[in-house]
């Protein structure tokens, strides 16, 4: 019995020895610090090349895939492992260099078409975490595309539309249906991948308004475009150009060729906007008005109208065989009223004896010196009459000028004080009834002002003049 029993418990103990040696060298069983010096995670992120970027012109679809493929090959080995992110998106990779080919798919199970793919950068997996790797995808280029349109006017309007393959000979047949609740036009349209023209004329009793687009279409991709015209963008069909006033510069968001500063700008009546496109690689096709054809191929485009609304100026270029656009909104305003108002300068001395050597105020109009007012030591000189504390003295300006006022010093300066107003909204309270030239007022209505006691900073020793202040007539 007691042999038996040491046999037993040496086989158990061999037994559990050999087991506990045998987990050691199990790799599942490697301890988390060992795991962390062998691999890495990292996200792959795939980034269609043909989304829109902001401000862009040119009408890109908005790739939406359905099934993404993950195929990672290491630098030195020829064939890929196809992998699959876990559930926060992230792929666990041995340590070491790689490459990761990603394939786009549309479809649903079963019928997937392979819509866009692209390959990255080589990147280095170290332990832990790493940087996200981002691999542009490029759309295939045979198969077919949706095209959605939608196209909305004033009730009293009507349009058309044409839609042209570029470098095409046909137009492509359209059957528009209206828009439910709203006056307009919209249609879906089964295409095949390409570069397409779209040109959209809207006719409003005498009045036109229109836009040309470039339209990319991509196999199992859905390309859209909506516009909205109101009743400031029709105008009447004739233009005239006058001499140019100013220059527009518009420069490109969308493979660095043609976006505009700003896609709306706003012009007075008759006045010229010369719209410049400046970037070099690519050639001007065409100047188009409000949806037709100028048939102006110069870098230049001047562009004027002598009535009010919104125009729209579309820039058509192509580089390496495709075409880009770009419209631009412009608005045509009425010149605001030029209007001619009375300015006053009131001046006094607190002493009564007027301002003593050169003290005096330079008055500029538009960078034109027109007068060096005082308080005059000579009361015939002075407004009223047969005194020597007040002084003044009233002129005309427009709006727009710009009124500049210097200090010219002279001897016991702390005396003087001066307000400028608009001469139909004097100061309130009254800047000196008692002709003492007042340490009271506020400055309410002042255009410029200076109380008596307070020559302006690092000006007493001035002899030729230095700047208080200045503004523009309003």
């Amino acid at each position: 019995m007691t042999k038996h029993l040491f046999q037993f418990l040496f086989f158990l103990f061999s037994f559990l020895f050999f087991l506990s040696y045998g987990a050691c060298k199990n790799p599942a069983h490697t301890s988390t610090a060992e795991k962390v010096g062998k691999y890495g995670k990292i996200q792959i992120i795939a980034q269609a090349k043909t989304k829109p970027e902001k401000n862009s012109r040119t009408v890109l679809p908005s790739p939406v895939f359905d099934k993404y493929t993950y195929t990672f090959i290491k630098t030195g080995q020829t064939a890929g492992t196809e992998l699959t992110p876990d559930n926060s998106g992230l792929f666990t990779l041995d340590i070491g260099s790689y490459s990761v080919e990603v394939k786009a798919y549309i479809g649903m199970e079963g019928s997937y078409s392979l819509a866009a793919s692209g390959v990255s950068q080589q990147f280095t997996i170290s332990p832990g975490d790493n940087e996200p790797v981002i691999v542009p995808l490029s759309a295939v280029t045979q198969g077919q595309g949706l095209f959605s349109y939608t196209v909305t006017f004033p009730a009293d309007a009507w349009a058309e539309i044409i839609l042209e393959q570029w470098h095409g000979e046909d137009d492509i047949y359209l059957s528009p249906s209206p828009v439910a609740g709203i006056n307009g036009l919209t249609e879906m349209l089964e295409l095949e991948a390409g570069t397409y023209l779209l040109t959209v004329q809207v006719n409003k009793g005498v009045h036109t308004a229109g836009i040309t687009e470039v339209i990319y279409i991509y196999p199992f991709l859905t390309t859209e475009y909506a516009k909205d015209f109101v009743d400031e963008d029709f105008h009447a069909p004739s233009q005239t150009i006058t001499p140019d006033i100013f220059l527009f510069y518009w420069i490109d968001e969308h493979d660095s060729l043609i976006t505009t500063n700003s896609n709306q700008v706003t012009i007075s009546l008759d006045e010229t906007l010369a719209i410049t496109a400046q970037r070099s690689g690519f050639v001007v096709q065409d100047w188009f008005l409000n949806g037709v054809s100028t048939g102006q191929t110069g870098e230049t485009y001047y562009f004027s109208s002598s009535s009010t609304g919104n125009h729209t100026v579309g820039l058509f270029v192509v580089k390496e065989g495709k075409p880009y656009n770009t419209n631009i909104t412009i608005t045509v305003e009425a010149a605001a009223a030029v209007i001619t108002r009375s300015v006053t300068v009131d001046m006094y001395d607190n002493i009564g004896d007027g301002w003593q050597g050169s003290g005096a105020i330079r008055i500029n109009l538009n960078g034109i010196n027109i007068a060096n007012v005082k308080v005059s030591i000579s009361n015939s000189q002075n407004v009223p009459v047969g005194q020597k504390y007040t002084n003044t003295f009233t002129f005309p300006a427009v709006t727009g000028d710009v009124v500049k006022m210097y200090w010219v010093a002279g001897i016991s300066q702390g005396d003087n004080s001066f307000i400028v107003y608009y001469t139909d909204t004097p100061p309130i309270p009254a800047f000196c009834t008692d002709n003492k030239g007042t340490q009271r007022w506020t400055g309410d209505n002042a255009l410029i002002y200076k109380i008596r006691g307070a020559a302006p900073d690092g000006l007493a020793n001035e002899t030729d003049g230095a700047l208080l202040g200045e503004f523009t007539v309003n």
